[in-house]
């Protein structure tokens, strides 16, 4: 029988949110980092930009095969299915990968603009 808490958090979603998958990948629990304890509902909704940030260093990161690399892999799976946080995400390992093309070459040109609306194109 599922907690009343668990029961909670499934009936406060936004309708299109209900499904069983999304659900359970809302009301589970982080193990590991700053918001240790905590679902990874909440933590979206109070951290966007640190879950943006881990993201995106899980996308980079090679397959780890531990409960807290699972962990993470399911703190992504939740934050992707919603498309503002696939696009910071998106822009953030673009960002990135312009800082490391910089640094590598030493083309400043290379820099992503980061503001307006040619955010995300390089100089």
């Amino acid at each position: 029988m599922p907690s009343t808490r668990f029961v909670k958090t499934i009936t406060r979603l936004p309708t299109g949110l209900r499904t069983k998958h999304t659900a359970i990948l809302g009301a589970a629990t982080l193990e590991f980092g700053l918001y240790y304890g905590q679902t990874v509902k909440w933590v979206l909704e109070n951290a966007t930009g640190w879950v943006v940030g881990v993201v995106a260093k899980v996308m980079k990161e090679p397959e780890v095969d531990s409960f807290i690399g699972a962990n993470k892999k399911l703190l992504q799976r939740y934050a992707l299915t919603f498309p503002l946080v696939k696009g910071e995400v998106e822009y953030k390992l673009a960002s990135l990968k312009s800082a490391q093309d910089v640094e590598e070459t030493g083309d400043v040109g290379l820099t992503l603009v980061r503001f307006g609306e040619f955010r995300a194109l390089r100089w």
